[in-house]
């Protein structure tokens, strides 16, 4: 059986070449189906992971503001406290990366030309960009709640200015005198959605994460930041935040208070809505692959009738005749495999690049996440194709099994 099904597939070359076509088409649509369906759910699970429950503020007055006003929240509320300081610092001690910029601004100072960007935050482990991926750290570690005179540089920074995590970088923000020096903890690597303003500290690659602790040495007792995050542990305390808030002597309309939302809410959904289409393209190509995998045997078969009927008179019986058939299918599918798996892996970049580009998220690194299934995913689809084999060969052969030899035979003659 084996040998006649290994001399049917290479006899019959443009047969073998339609059906290695029609096989590896529906096998690449499947595993990229399964793939993006995986990879969606590992996005998923790390945006939602950089989700917060609380209440994020802003000064609608300055850019800054003194934090010291909300300290007299009642720490029974299990809140956690997030101080950040987002703002711009030449780089003393090294060049910025230059790429294209979309706003050409002739106003900069020369001093503004090598800058970049500087978050310090009280808990750089909870940064949205960081827990949901966005940015990745490939060397060194995080900088922990406790630590100081850290800092996190991009890769690409990194690399053009020769640094490795223990080196020094020595960083002056702007309006204040005193400059920072601080050790590299870690090099990450991704892209975030870019805002255009003219200026070098626009780029990703050119952001710097820092603790906040050290740059109290600049403002002194101050706690001045740029917003400030209270974070509760359900929703029960995140109202009685609110209530507490408003009992406190704070002039409320200078702020501008929010509940902390997830920044990339909107393509959690469009994620869902994606998996439920790819779930139904999937079962739509496995119907679609055994109807036209079934056609073309069908005529396939009606042209082996002789072939069939000899068979049968020498003793083979249908299973086998079957059998045969779909040995040759499945060492048609062996070569198919390598194609499809390469097909698969565009298909899952043009999807989900077509996503992101939708939520204005097409400068994301995919690289964080797994833009591929992996041997499991494969294997799956795999036997999904076998599957379909099974079922098309037996609908094409049907007039086989129903017959009897007998008849098969005096129709041939």
């Amino acid at each position: 059986m084996i040998k006649n099904a290994v001399a049917y597939v290479f006899r019959k070359r443009t047969r073998t070449a339609l059906i290695f076509l029609i096989l590896t088409l529906i096998l690449a649509v499947i595993y990229a189906g399964f793939s993006i369906i995986k990879t969606s759910e590992k996005m998923t699970s790390a945006i939602n992971n950089a989700n917060d429950l609380g209440l994020k503020i802003r000064s609608l007055k300055s850019e800054t503001f003194n934090a010291e006003s909300f300290d007299l929240i009642d720490s029974k509320l299990g809140s956690e406290k997030i101080y950040q300081y987002e703002g711009v610092a030449e780089l003393k001690n090294g060049k910025v990366v230059t790429g294209e910029q979309l706003v050409m601004r002739e106003d900069l100072p020369g001093y503004l030309g090598n800058a970049a960007m500087l978050q310090a935050i009280s808990n750089v482990e909870k940064d949205p960009l960081f827990r949901s991926e966005v940015f990745k750290l490939i060397d060194g570690k995080n900088i922990a709640r406790e630590e100081t005179g850290k800092v996190l540089v991009h890769e690409a920074l990194a690399k053009k200015n020769q640094w490795k995590v223990g080196d020094k970088v020595s960083l002056k923000v702007l309006g204040e005198e005193k400059e920072l020096e601080l050790f590299i903890q870690g090099i990450f690597t991704g892209k975030k959605k870019e805002k255009y303003t003219g200026m070098s500290s626009d780029f990703s690659e050119n952001m710097m994460f820092a603790d906040y602790t050290t740059m109290t040495q600049i403002f002194g007792k101050k706690k001045l930041v740029t917003s400030l995050k209270i974070l509760v542990s359900d929703s029960e305390k995140l109202a009685a935040l609110k209530a507490e808030m408003n009992k406190k002597s704070v002039q409320l309309e200078d702020y501008e208070i929010s509940e902390e939302e997830n920044q990339f809410s909107g393509m959690v959904e469009s994620l869902d809505m994606v998996k439920q289409m790819i779930f139904m393209m999937i079962m739509a190509v496995i119907g679609a692959g055994i109807i036209v995998l079934s056609l073309v045997l069908i005529l396939w078969v009606r042209e082996r009738m002789y072939e069939i009927g000899i068979l049968l008179a020498i003793g083979r019986s249908k299973i086998k005749i079957v059998g045969q058939f779909i040995l040759e299918l499945i060492l048609i599918s062996l070569p198919a495999m390598i194609l499809a798996a390469i097909l698969g892996r565009i298909f899952v970049g043009w999807i989900l690049g077509a996503v992101l580009q939708k939520e204005g998220l097409d400068n994301l690194d995919l690289s964080s996440f797994t833009t591929g299934g992996g041997l499991d995913i494969f294997a799956m689809s795999y036997g999904l194709l076998i599957l379909i084999i099974v079922l098309a060969v037996i609908v094409a052969s049907w007039m086989i099994l129903v017959k009897k030899p007998k008849e098969i035979l005096a129709k041939i003659s």
